[in-house]
């Protein structure tokens, strides 16, 4: 089957809708899917898996939504993967990652994905928040078959000072009064590739997440992958991922993040290992085994 990718709103670094088009499209490569990536001006061309087809497209990845709406996708293909947005002229699947915008986003996004041939969403928070049917088709994390040399020590923490929902300041002020150092990494400070973010993940003693809403948490599935505990804000997109395995507090209460901070890096091996059996329920061939039977199904 030949799949059209909308990889156009990618940027550099990638997000996790990027990750996620990279692995799983990739997957799907390998299960003899053939791959048409059509990708903005400035999106890195090594986003593509290796040996799918790539076709630049007349926008950037920064663009306006108006252009992106404008854009004519290719339709020399079987089916078209996209996400959010648009519906091409063939059958086309529809993922949905976030949890929303702003009341027009939400409304062309819901109206896309009641005209696609099939809506993906990442999570069951995703699906019941935008009130569509749709397959859930979750992300993954296939870990490395040896635990990567470790760097760091503290707590690790993805600050980005564009997404006030990542509610960075409660984990930083929970840190300090636990007294534990904190590395902050991602767009807002130092963006590590996928080896060294599993480097800086392996080698600390807690990641922590203290976001107000997220649609999957996938730095929560690769710290629990790697062995790594787990502190994060009692979220249901938390929740779906970690299971019983996360140290959770309330939204906003930083005492009660500091102390689940403190449960945390106390050692439990044997909760440590539910997360890492846990976490092979979440792997790209996995994905893509359930996004495969979506498309023999359209």
């Amino acid at each position: 089957m030949r799949l059209i990718v909308n990889a156009t709103p990618y940027a550099d670094p990638p997000g996790g809708a990027g990750l996620r088009a990279r692995y799983l499209y990739g997957a799907l490569q390998e299960r003899g899917h053939e791959l048409l990536f059509c990708m903005a001006e400035d999106t890195p061309a090594d986003l593509a898996p290796p040996g799918a087809e790539v076709r630049r497209l007349p926008v950037r990845a920064g663009d306006p939504l108006r252009r992106f709406l404008r854009l004519r996708l290719p339709d020399e293909g079987d089916v078209l993967l996209t996400d959010h947005y648009p519906v091409g002229a063939i059958p086309t699947i529809v993922t949905l990652h976030d949890l929303g915008g702003g009341a027009v986003r939400r409304a062309l996004i819901r109206r896309c994905a009641r005209r696609a041939a099939a809506a993906v969403a990442v999570s069951r928070t995703v699906a019941e928040a935008w009130g569509v049917e749709a397959d859930v088709v979750p992300n993954g994390f296939d870990p490395p078959r040896r635990r990567p040399a470790t760097e760091g020590g503290g707590a690790l923490l993805v600050s980005d000072p564009g997404l006030q929902h990542k509610n960075v300041p409660v984990a930083r002020e929970a840190a300090r009064l636990v007294g534990l150092p904190v590395r902050e990494v991602g767009r807002g400070a130092r963006w590590l590739g996928r080896d060294d973010m599993q480097r800086a993940i392996a080698g600390a003693r807690a990641v922590l997440c203290p976001s107000r809403r997220e649609g999957f948490g996938m730095l929560a599935l690769e710290a629990m992958a790697l062995g790594v505990p787990v502190v994060a804000s009692d979220i249901p997109a938390h929740r779906e991922v970690l299971g019983d395995v996360g140290h959770y507090a309330p939204l906003d209460d930083v005492a009660a993040f500091a102390d689940a901070i403190r449960g945390a890096v106390g050692g439990d091996s044997e909760r440590l290992a539910r997360g890492r059996a846990r976490a092979r329920r979440f792997t790209w061939d996995e994905a893509a085994r359930k996004l495969d039977a979506i498309l023999r199904r359209l």
